[in-house]
């Protein structure tokens, strides 16, 4: 009985898994911090979906934490009033069933009843007289995996496409709200896109407060301090002693605010919670703080803002905001470069976020290091040079890997990170020349931007 899976918007078949290492490790925490934010309504069944696809792609097998993830997706199907997202849900359910069960080995009369039933739903689905309702959902469970490796644009084109189906679904607007304004190039702009999707959101769903704590976040990052704050006092009438990104959002207001003391306490009092975003927040804070103090107080309040933000990476490895912060603090308490150069190795080696992060993250660590040495006569090449070497190997490991799976991602690769490479080897070549005495770094820069060359 062939069967074509890709008919089916199954995650198993979405290419997902070639990424499969640094999807992992950059979502290790998804279950245990974020899980408690979901309840049982249909809201969880998203989440169930995706956790079912991070178990199985990390196990390459059928293990008992994707079974127990289908197992409750299924159950949050039973609940669900609404007949096409129950029936979206349970297609999605039964491919995903199909095709674990068809890779692990299982006799065929145990595969069977599966197929049999998928074949059937499928059929329905396609019979269906509320097809375009159904694909709806069908689409916005794909965008909610989508987002979740990182795969932005297509995510908001299917949040769009579901939406002009079916325009008041609260989590739709709220999700599309995230991934809107990438494109952008200034985070002003980029948060003044999401502004409308939020606001939306909780048109629909007064009481979503994940919603307003990115509603309050987009606000501020906006400039619109005034709407934060009023936004704000509607979040503190909830609950949010165990909400994370209710906690910092309410502390970031604070230190807008030039109240970093306050946001302090609050973040301290919060470290019960043990979550990576308390921790990186609690770290930068401490580094901003540094900046006005003298030196002595200085390399505290730094070391201080290290110790946080190794807590933070402990929790969360693929932390964009930790990466960038510990290489700042590194730079700043003057580290020897040698330590500095061990953290860029193991981000080469460990990838802990995949390069359409990892790019940008190294790019910040640019602008960092020219921001910390401006009043340097005497700057630490190495530092600076060992960053663009980092940042030639990943456009070389990255570019072989699209070859080794047949990708037709190369080219795009290309095109996108070699701008990023380019504005890296200008800053480099405008330190070394006024630097002349580093031969040896010339020979070096040399060699990487010989090495760029080859990336075709």
């Amino acid at each position: 009985m062939a069967f074509q899976w890709k008919n089916v918007p199954c995650h198993f078949t979405w290419g997902m898994d070639r990424a499969a290492k640094s999807v992992h490790e950059r979502n290790s925490v998804f279950q245990t911090e974020n899980a408690k934010l979901y309840s049982d309504d249909e809201d969880a069944c998203y989440m169930f979906v995706y956790l079912a696809y991070l178990e199985f792609v990390t196990c390459q097998n059928v293990n008992k934490g994707t079974e127990e993830s289908l197992d409750k997706v299924d159950k949050v199907i039973d609940r669900m009033e609404d007949e096409s997202g129950k029936r979206a849900f349970q297609l999605v359910s039964l491919a995903n069933r199909a095709w674990i069960l068809s890779l692990s080995g299982e006799p065929q009369e145990a595969v069977a009843p599966i197929i049999s039933h998928l074949l059937s739903r499928y059929e329905e689905y396609r019979s269906s007289k509320n097809i375009e309702k159904e694909t709806a959902y069908l689409d916005a469970i794909e965008a909610f995996a989508l987002r979740r490796i990182l795969l932005e644009d297509r995510a908001e084109e299917k949040y769009k496409s579901a939406i002009r189906v079916i325009p008041d679904i609260a989590k739709w607007h709220f999700e599309l709200g995230r991934v809107v304004g990438r494109s952008l190039m200034t985070a002003k702009a980029k948060h003044e896109a999401k502004i409308p999707h939020f606001k939306r959101a909780l048109q629909l769903k007064p009481d979503y407060v994940q919603c307003m704590a990115k509603l309050i976040n987009s606000l501020m990052r906006a400039g619109h301090l005034k709407d934060a704050w009023v936004e704000m006092a509607r979040l503190e009438k909830f609950d949010i002693s165990n909400n994370p990104s209710s906690i910092c959002v309410r502390a970031s207001l604070y230190i807008r605010d030039g109240k970093r003391d306050r946001a302090l306490e609050i973040l301290h009092e919060a470290e019960r919670l043990q979550h990576s975003d308390v921790y990186s927040l609690i770290a930068t804070t401490y580094k901003l703080e540094a900046k006005s103090l003298s030196p002595l107080k200085r390399e505290k309040y730094l070391q201080k803002s290290l110790t946080y933000v190794e807590k933070c990476l402990c929790k969360h490895p693929g932390s964009f905001e930790g990466i960038t912060t510990k290489f700042e603090v590194l730079c700043r308490l003057k580290e020897s470069a040698d330590k500095v150069k061990s953290f860029l190795r193991k981000l080469n080696e460990e990838r802990p976020l995949p390069p359409s992060f990892l790019f940008p993250a190294f790019q910040q660590m640019i602008t960092i290091f020219e921001e910390v040495n401006k009043s340097n006569l005497h700057p630490d090449l190495e530092i600076l040079l060992s960053l663009y070497e980092s940042m030639v190997t990943m456009l070389e490991v990255t570019l072989r890997e699209c070859l080794e799976s047949d990708s037709d991602e190369k080219r795009v690769c290309t095109k996108k990170y070699r701008p990023t490479l380019q504005k890296a080897q200008t800053v480099v070549d405008k330190y070394l020349k006024e630097n002349r005495e580093h031969e040896d770094m010339n020979e070096r820069f040399r060699e990487a931007n010989e090495r760029l060359a080859h990336v075709k």
